[in-house]
């Protein structure tokens, strides 16, 4: 898997939770808990993520004996969220200004491209806690870039009630069980229109930087 700077802060993120839950000082709590909900197969907790390109994050603890993938002694939460591509161009704006006139020229050529992807969606695993020696496991379940924009009002609109249809999948079906890519289509069609289709490519574009 390629790595950018979305997965990149993702993976931050993660490591902040578990320093976090370790005890270790940290300048802010990574995340706020905004709804817990109490499901068949575990708890899902909707919650902040302080992250600039951050739109929908959503944390599921599977119950003792509905984990089918456990490593070591530690078991995993699953991690679904979904950031905004475009945010990275508000970030680029506060860079010298040779850097910006790049960025221009970037954002200018994706402004062309009527099917520019607007959003990632990414499902992943984590240990619930760190280990002993400050290690911790991570497995990418699935990852999409996606255009979720459709004729919405704002931004995301659309790409929120999409992303809880999906979290709640978790609620009732094991991870194992669970077509991500099915999934996503059906909700899609379902708040875009029948006729959406996918931009798809082989993995989440790792230009963005």
């Amino acid at each position: 898997m390629r790595v950018d700077r979305v997965f990149g802060d993702l993976f931050d993120w993660i490591k902040r939770v578990l320093s976090w839950k370790k005890g270790e000082e940290v300048v802010r709590k990574p995340y706020e808990v905004l709804k817990l909900i109490r499901g068949r197969r575990g708890i899902l907790k909707l919650v902040t993520r302080d992250m600039p390109r951050a739109v929908r994050t959503y944390i599921f603890s599977p119950f003792p004996g509905n984990q089918t993938n456990v490593v070591s002694s530690y078991q995993k939460d699953i991690h679904i969220c979904l950031d905004h591509l475009w945010a990275i161009e508000e970030e680029k704006s506060k860079q010298p200004a040779k850097a910006a006139a790049k960025s221009a020229t970037g954002r200018s050529q994706r402004s062309r491209q009527p099917f520019a992807n607007s959003h990632r969606i990414c499902v992943f695993e984590a240990s619930r806690f760190m280990s002993k020696d400050g290690t911790y496991n991570t497995n990418m379940i699935y990852s999409e870039d996606l255009n979720l924009l459709g004729n919405g009002f704002h931004r995301d609109q659309y790409a929120v009630p999409i992303m809880d249809d999906l979290a709640n999948l978790l609620k009732e079906f094991p991870i194992d069980t669970i077509d991500w890519q099915v999934e996503i289509e059906s909700s899609c069609k379902r708040y875009l229109g029948a006729h959406w289709r996918p931009n798809r490519s082989p993995e989440p574009n790792s230009a963005i930087n």
